[in-house]
């Protein structure tokens, strides 16, 4: 049940208006702007999100979609950023942009969770859920 509630909220957020700044201090963001995508560890995959919404590069998100289409909904709205129109990616950059990881992974053969803080104050607690596909971590649900 938390996670229909958290979903439809999540829903709820990327389709509002925001009135959010878009603007950040390029010395500030530049170290992360070289950041790659390493998805054999799962905190940097989810490390990636928090760096894609402050950077405004977010060329890489779609690749952390499961590669089998399976991930819930919140995760492949995730991953639709990247081809997404300017208002989704606003939306997207004002509840990831203050996020980060929120202590140790813990990995479970080919699943990872990774407790997260997100939202726009970054205080909302939640585990960002992943899946060992071949090798890489790739997003499957939060």
């Amino acid at each position: 049940m938390k996670h229909i509630i958290f979903a439809i909220s999540l829903f709820t957020f990327f389709s509002c208006n925001s009135d959010s700044k878009s603007g950040s201090s390029s010395d500030e963001n530049s170290k992360e702007k070289v950041v790659e995508l390493d998805q054999k560890n799962p905190v940097s995959v989810v490390n990636h999100l928090f760096v894609a919404a402050r950077t405004g590069n977010y060329s890489k998100l779609s690749e952390m979609c499961r590669p089998d289409g399976k991930g819930d909904g919140d995760t492949r709205r995730i991953c639709e950023v990247a081809n997404g129109d300017a208002k989704l990616k606003q939306e997207y950059s004002k509840y990831f942009k203050n996020g980060k990881v929120d202590g140790d992974a813990k990995i479970n053969g080919d699943r990872a969770a990774v407790p997260i803080k997100f939202g726009p104050n970054g205080n909302k607690d939640e585990t960002m859920n992943l899946a060992l596909i071949d090798g890489k971590w790739y997003l499957s649900s939060f």
